[in-house]
């Protein structure tokens, strides 16, 4: 069993791709795994079963009571993820939720060594998606001074496969490895 679980930040070139891939996650992994699909609570929910809709006020009120352990925002819709999230990760288990850029140097801040990022490209996706996401997210974290200054061109991160099912059994499996990758490209 893992003493401390890791955070998986799914990072896709579309909310479609993103939701299509949890989805596959939730019906790959078994309990023994110890590894699961993190509840999303978002202000404008997409009906699938790891998102929790929640109203503005709802949202406010859950985050000035500390419900939450990381909170961001994309394209006008405001995302979280709850206290829980932290329970299962000191129980041992991996979590994948499904994420945007903004919330990867939260998420570093809080969890350390314990964060795998996991970018999707899709297979129609134009290769300078990736290029220009990491590009942005270098700059940031070398300007935040956290360490990432002496990291070479190819930023940390997980590469999915752009086939769907082939990057469900990839993320799976790194989801059920006592110590995931840090790097690993398709």
């Amino acid at each position: 069993m893992r003493e401390y679980g890791y955070l998986f930040l799914l990072i896709a070139s579309n909310e479609k791709r993103g939701r299509r891939l949890l989805l596959g996650c939730q019906d790959a992994l078994k309990l023994h795994d110890r590894a699961l699909v993190a509840h999303r609570y978002a202000t404008k929910g997409s009906g699938e079963g790891y998102e929790v809709a929640l109203s503005d006020a709802e949202f406010d009120a859950r985050n000035e009571f500390g419900c939450f352990v990381l909170d961001w925002q994309h394209k006008e819709v405001r995302y979280a993820l709850g206290v829980e999230v932290d329970r299962w990760l000191d129980g041992g288990l991996n979590v994948v939720c499904l994420a945007a850029p903004g919330c990867i140097e939260a998420a570093r801040r809080r969890y350390h060594t314990h964060v795998r990022v996991v970018y999707a490209p899709g297979a129609k996706t134009s290769s300078t998606w990736l290029d220009r996401l990491l590009s942005e997210k270098q700059v940031r974290f070398g300007q935040l001074g956290l360490g990432f200054d002496g990291q070479p061109d190819t930023t940390d991160g997980l590469r999915l496969n752009t086939d769907s099912a082939l990057a469900v059994q990839q993320l799976c499996g790194w989801m059920q490895m006592p110590t995931p990758p840090v790097m690993a490209a398709a």
